[in-house]
């Protein structure tokens, strides 16, 4: 076999590796539209996405590590955006993370909608939290003695909270407008929250 024939074997084969883990996380989503997270196992898994067990298990451990993996995506999304945007332009003009925010909502609707009924949602808003303040808090372009600021850090805290809550807000139908008019209303409260920080 020459080399040019390996390298396309081994590509064809990491396609295929990249297919049955999407095909395996697609239906851990769809089944968590109808069964509780614990009680999603490997044999409903794979007959989900039409794949045997053995390829089930050359990818993932159990059930939880698929889980585990579309959060971690989810949760690597939001930081790879983050390092795009500094603080400060974010405050003057934060449409272009909100659009990216509201993208990432739309790309995972399912996913968002299902884990937010289980306990599982606690500690996967928390972190989407903990991810927004640590990076804030670390941007150097916020002046060192704002980013110590004791009030400073409780508007952080709030405004990270609140626009978590607010999307799982739409997400669990408790608010109901378009996507795009929450994030139309959230960028125009964030520009009118910092004008002063700006004079």
């Amino acid at each position: 076999m020459s080399d040019i024939e390996k390298k396309a074997g081994k590509k064809a084969e990491y396609r295929s590796a990249l297919r049955s883990r999407k095909l395996i996380r697609d239906a851990y989503v769809a089944l968590m539209q109808t069964k509780p997270i614990d009680k999603i196992s490997v044999s409903d898994i794979v007959r989900e996405a039409d794949l045997n067990r053995g390829t089930f298990y050359a990818h993932y451990s159990n059930p939880m590590d698929v889980l585990m993996e579309i959060a971690d995506g989810i949760f690597g999304a939001v930081q790879g955006f983050l390092t795009e945007f500094n603080f400060t332009n974010f405050l003057r003009e934060p449409m272009p993370l909100l659009l990216r925010v509201e993208k990432l909502l739309a790309d995972n609707y399912d996913f968002y909608r299902r884990i937010n009924i289980h306990a599982a949602s606690i500690g996967f808003t928390d972190q989407i939290k903990k991810i927004l303040i640590e990076y804030i808090s670390a941007d150097k372009t916020v002046p060192e003695k704002i980013r110590s600021n004791a009030q400073f850090r409780i508007a952080l805290e709030l405004f990270a909270g609140g626009l978590i809550s607010v999307y799982l807000g739409y997400v669990q139908g408790n608010i109901e407008v378009k996507p795009r008019q929450i994030t139309e209303t959230v960028a125009m409260l964030i520009r009118e929250s910092a004008s002063s920080l700006f004079k």
